[in-house]
């Protein structure tokens, strides 16, 4: 008989204890996508975006077990410290993963409904959705190795912290922005640099609370 891997366990307990407010974000995203269906309003699209973006990485970072949640407990499962800081790390991807599958569908529903639509994704909707990509995967990159050093953080403690590093993520990105327009950069560069940017601060964020993670007395 097959035994569940504990990295999969510790993904499926992360979703689980966050599947409540996952499952208002997600139904608050289909009204949004479906009001963006029947109106066709540029505002409501860039809107969704947004939500269905930032949204499920927030739930899994503010409302689940997993998150920013370093605890005495899960040095007692049948894992290794690393795999709680991999599963932790791998379960944002997920959440961005879920929004962008959202996103896929509710766009190729409303390309075919409205016509112009194609045209605003591929000059604003595309620059937007990158934006907010990026700006989920380096808050998360500052976030984890800071709430590692401090498990046990009380709740208004984990909000300040989120909404800190969110604040940062995103003067980071207008910094990037300043200095890629004075130097007359297309804003396609600019957006594939705040991609590599965002993506290696994630990487490198990893490296850093894997080794902080297993230092770390409770």
């Amino acid at each position: 008989m097959k035994t569940r891997s504990p990295l999969k366990g510790m993904l499926a307990y992360s979703f689980y204890s966050a599947s409540g407010n996952l499952s208002l974000v997600f139904l608050f995203c289909l009204l949004l996508g479906s009001w963006f269906l029947i109106t066709g309003s540029p505002n409501i699209f860039m809107f969704f975006l947004l939500v269905a973006i930032s949204f499920p990485p927030a739930v899994i970072l503010l409302g689940g077990k997993g998150g920013m949640k370093w605890e005495r407990f899960q040095i007692t499962m049948p894992l290794k410290r690393k795999e709680v800081a991999t599963a932790n790390y791998l379960s944002i991807v997920i959440a961005l993963i879920m929004g962008i599958v959202l996103i896929g569908i509710i766009s190729s529903i409303g390309f075919a409904l409205h016509e112009n639509m194609l045209d605003l994704f591929v000059s604003a909707g595309l620059e937007m959705l990158t934006l907010y990509f990026a700006l989920v995967l380096i808050a998360t990159g500052l976030i984890y190795p800071l709430a590692c050093t401090k498990p046990g953080k009380s709740k208004s403690s984990e909000q300040a912290l989120f909404l800190v590093c969110m604040l940062s993520a995103a003067g980071i990105f207008q910094l990037v922005s300043w200095v890629g327009n004075r130097a007359f950069l297309s804003q396609e560069i600019i957006s594939l640099l705040q991609i590599v940017i965002a993506g290696i601060v994630f990487i490198a964020s990893y490296l850093i609370t894997r080794r902080i993670y297993a230092k770390l007395d409770f």
